[in-house]
């Protein structure tokens, strides 16, 4: 009887998961800061074709993160805690205890 071969899909991100920005991810609103390595939990998904995904960063982040970035996005009237990106740009982080 002939193997059959079966493609395993990547883990679907949802509300909920713990993820990591992608090393090389700029960040949408201001080009030339990076997030890359940056985590957090979705929060909220919609049906936006370029960021489904509305992902709250975590302590460690919002600790470490770039002040300049921060005083730019409070400036702009943007919230820092949080972020719209693309699916794309994150992978779930098996290494989280959430």
């Amino acid at each position: 009887m002939p193997q059959v071969m079966t493609t395993m899909r990547p883990a679907q991100l949802s509300v909920g998961s713990y993820v990591r920005v992608r090393f090389g991810v700029l960040d949408p609103d201001y080009p030339d800061l990076t997030i890359g390595g940056w985590e957090g939990t979705i929060v909220r998904t919609n049906d936006r074709k370029k960021a489904p995904c509305l992902v709250r960063w975590d302590w460690n982040t919002l600790a470490h993160a770039d002040s300049a970035g921060q005083a730019r996005r409070k400036q702009d009237g943007l919230v820092f805690e949080e972020m719209w990106l693309a699916e794309e740009d994150l992978s779930l982080d098996p290494s989280s205890n959430c």
